[in-house]
């Protein structure tokens, strides 16, 4: 086969050129692994490898000198050359230096990658099944379809901005103190940039994004429940849900939005208690409810203190006498009792309005105390 039928990545002008022998490389000194039809690696020949079908060390599927390994690792993604379709299973690389790296494709099965730094390495498709990526800084690097599945170690990763559209988890992934983001929060890159879409307007772009981000927050979600870390579960699963509510905002010729009801109901689903994860905020919401209504009745309607055959309404001043202050705090009794459905009877709407509010008390007040109730058995039932 002659040189002119063979076509060869980009690698030569990538790649030192102390690196080729003596007067440039020729075909024999090429590696010669094939991705497709006629399109070669085209990195020098490792010297452990026949002339017939030469191999670069990337590529070489005999035994490897771990160091010579690591500093060519180094000093190819350094270059910016070209590591598709990579062999590097069970490679030792511990700290490496892979910023940038182009390692598409490529077998990291059981590799040994703590501490490496990978900012900004393309991994597409890449198999980390059972790497160890402890400490490893995978900011800005592309994970999109690649498999993390196994025991794929990530504790203490770094994966700020790093891009994991229809990456592969597995539950028995390890995820402890990932770093999600640069500000600390568990907000993806996809989310931010479909979010980022949709303020300058360009919905058909902010659609796909929030359905990737998703689901790979779903798949986040089970790894972390799976692993018996609900506290992270639960923040995914907000974060899942979010994705999902802005998908009903966007309208497209192909994705009608939602209608105006059922916007507004998931609203309030976040807005209240975090889709079942935040029961301490229907906590807040009842207390201050119990408030609005105990000001209500005290100023505008008012009730009866039967036991004491005393009004409260309109017109009493409450602050800052002594027994202003009683007679509220006698309003917040009354709107307690309405609000939890007790109805002790010492305390009585004394007006039309009054009855028309305490109703209305009673129905939100059981609805807010069943949420509550819901979300705490939800969320500690796990």
């Amino acid at each position: 086969m002659s040189d002119h039928s063979i076509e060869y990545l980009n690698n030569e002008a990538r790649w030192p050129a102390d690196e080729w022998p003596e007067g440039g490389p020729d075909h024999g000194e090429r590696c010669q692994y094939e991705f497709g039809r006629a399109t070669r690696c085209g990195l020098p020949r490792h010297l452990g490898t026949e002339l017939a079908e030469p191999r670069c060390i990337f590529h070489y599927e005999g035994e490897r000198d771990p160091s010579e390994l690591q500093r060519k690792l180094e000093r190819a993604a350094d270059r910016g050359a070209l590591l598709w379709e990579a062999d590097l299973e069970d490679a030792r690389l511990f700290g490496a230096k892979l910023r940038n790296a182009q390692l598409m494709d490529a077998n990291l099965q059981n590799a040994f990658l703590v501490r490496a730094d990978l900012h900004n390495a393309d991994l597409t498709d890449a198999n980390l099944q059972d790497a160890d990526l402890r400490f490893a800084d995978l900011q800005h690097a592309d994970l999109t379809d690649a498999r993390l599945e196994g025991k794929v170690d990530l504790r203490r990763a770094n994966l700020s901005n790093a891009r994991l559209s229809g990456v592969q988890l597995d539950p028995q992934s390890r995820l402890d103190h990932v770093t999600w983001a640069d500000d600390g929060s568990i907000v993806i890159r996809e989310e931010r940039e479909a979010r980022a879409a949709r303020r300058e307007g360009k919905q058909e772009a902010a659609l796909p994004l929030f359905r990737t981000g998703e689901t790979a927050c779903r798949k986040i979600k089970q790894s972390y429940h799976e692993s018996g870390d609900y506290q992270m579960a639960g923040e995914f699963f907000i974060r899942e849900m979010e994705c999902k509510r802005a998908q009903m905002s966007i309208a497209t010729p192909n994705h009608p939005q939602a209608p105006w009801y059922q916007r507004l109901a998931w609203w309030l689903m976040y807005r209240s208690f975090g889709y079942g994860e935040r029961p301490w905020w229907l906590v807040e919401i009842a207390v201050l409810l119990v408030l609005i209504f105990a000001t209500i009745q005290a100023y505008l309607c008012g009730f009866t203190d039967t036991a004491a055959n005393v009004q409260i309404g309109p017109g009493v001043a409450w602050a800052p006498t002594i027994g202003g202050v009683f007679n509220f705090l006698n309003a917040v009794y009354f709107s307690v009792v309405t609000f939890t459905g007790l109805g002790y009877g010492d305390m009585q709407p004394a007006t039309g309005i009054s009855k028309t509010l305490a109703g209305l008390e009673v129905v939100v007040g059981l609805l807010t105390m069943s949420l509550i109730l819901i979300t705490i058995v939800r969320k500690w039932s796990r």
